[in-house]
């Protein structure tokens, strides 16, 4: 396939043709990248008409009244939202039997320390230099009391420990005077 592509000189990447050869035999036959191969996929009207023949495909999909799913990266882009790729790739399988077995844990345990309610009183996880449940652990986030924050002050602009400002309502601007 690289030489086909760069039979004039150009230069393609190994990742891009990685991709093409992914999408060519995606289905277990080669498809052809025209408008009668890759374009007549079972996919949604805007990942069609981002390849070739835009009004065709779109016409076509508002007279049958087709609902598009916007699961790709081109529809997402084309509607400004975040394409779920990469770490925004993933959904959420809920198993309802496996529910009926699930024990209800209280969000407020670790913030008055209730950690050794599941036998971890002698453990690692009771410890304050453990990492469990440090959300609600007070001297660990900024929202609680700030202990390892440079804020110092538990998210108070005015008393911030390493600011140019210091206590100071104008700060640094010359347009204060001061």
């Amino acid at each position: 396939m690289n030489n086909v592509i760069s039979f004039d000189g150009s230069y393609v990447n190994y990742r891009h043709l990685a991709l093409l050869c992914d999408v060519m035999t995606a289905k277990g036959h080669l498809m052809a990248i025209t408008r009668h191969g890759i374009n007549r996929q079972e996919v949604g009207a805007l990942m069609r008409c981002s390849f070739e023949e835009t009004v065709d495909i779109l016409m076509e999909a508002a007279v049958h009244a087709e609902v598009d799913p916007v699961k790709g990266v081109s529809e997402n882009i084309m509607l400004g939202q975040l394409a779920k790729a990469g770490t925004g790739c993933f959904d959420l399988v809920l198993d309802a039997e496996k529910c009926k077995y699930g024990i209800e844990v209280s969000t407020m345990m670790g913030m008055y320390g209730g950690l050794g309610q599941f036998g971890t009183a002698h453990s690692p996880a009771s410890s304050s230099m453990s990492p469990v449940s440090t959300p609600w652990n007070g001297g660990m986030t900024p929202g609680y009391g700030a202990g390892w924050s440079p804020i110092g002050s538990g998210m108070t602009p005015g008393a911030a420990g390493f600011s140019p400002s210091g206590h100071s309502e104008t700060g640094m601007s010359p347009g204060y005077g001061g």
